[in-house]
């Protein structure tokens, strides 16, 4: 089903006393090659998930905390989606398959790995 969507929507949370906040889905949505906005609610911006996905070129990440400037963007973004769906233009981003490597289960459960290995 999310392969067959044209835009994927992501929420979660970054707090000055949270943070850091990944959600499982964020790593499903990459895997299908769609365009994934996330919505970011909390008092801190520049979240770990902002990062990710303008390195992996995977979508728009609006951030309660820069609202003045990720609403003016988020919105641009949906209308460019929209003419482009509307005038048979749309496509997948253009993904960085370096980055996007890192995010794959083979390196991330080899992460895992290393980490539970390191602790004994």
């Amino acid at each position: 089903m999310q392969q067959k969507s044209h835009v994927l929507l992501l929420s979660t949370w970054n707090y000055e006393s949270y943070e850091g906040v990944i959600p499982g889905k964020f790593y499903e949505y990459l895997s299908s090659g769609t365009h994934i906005f996330a919505i970011v609610t909390g008092n801190k911006g520049n979240s770990e998930i902002r990062e990710y996905i303008q390195k992996t070129n995977s979508g728009i990440c609006y951030e309660f905390a820069n609202k003045e400037h990720d609403y003016e963007v988020l919105k641009n973004n949906i209308i460019e989606l929209y003419i482009r769906y509307i005038d048979g233009n749309f496509s997948a981003p253009e993904l960085n398959e370096k980055e996007l490597e890192k995010f794959n289960y083979a390196n991330i459960s080899g992460q895992l790995y290393r980490l539970i290995k390191s602790e004994n």
